[in-house]
């Protein structure tokens, strides 16, 4: 069995368009294409402690939802990312719109965290 390229050697005009492909040089010489501007992605912007104070006593239907997205996440991190907290305040705001998400976490907090274990009354003596 021959192979392809004992096929293009041994004819002749297979053999000519070979060596005219190999003697091209104009598409080596190409001049380089002028590098395309990297499209930025948007990201939010880095917001100071402070202002993210501020924003989390708004209330929740007048933030922006770049404010929302930038208040919650610095929320979770104050609160170590405490998963069973977070769902419940997202559900709160989500209800109610009128309320700041530091009183949403204030609520939520109240609400799911264990009471206080009290002593058991001291018997009473006769």
């Amino acid at each position: 069995m021959r192979g392809i390229y004992d096929t293009i050697l041994n004819d002749p005009a297979l053999a000519t368009q070979m060596r005219r492909a190999q003697n091209r040089t104009d598409y080596r010489n190409k001049p380089a294409k002028p590098a395309k501007p990297k499209e930025r992605k948007t990201t939010m912007p880095r917001r100071s402690t402070k202002e993210l104070e501020t924003l989390s006593e708004r209330k929740w239907g007048e933030l922006t939802p770049g404010e929302r997205r930038s208040v919650r996440n610095w929320m979770k991190r104050t609160h170590d990312d405490d998963t069973e907290l977070d769902l419940e305040t997202a559900g709160l705001l989500e209800r109610t719109q009128h309320i700041s998400i530091a009183r949403a976490y204030a609520n939520v907090h109240t609400l799911t965290a264990e009471p206080a274990p009290t002593a058991p009354p001291a018997p009473m003596e006769p």
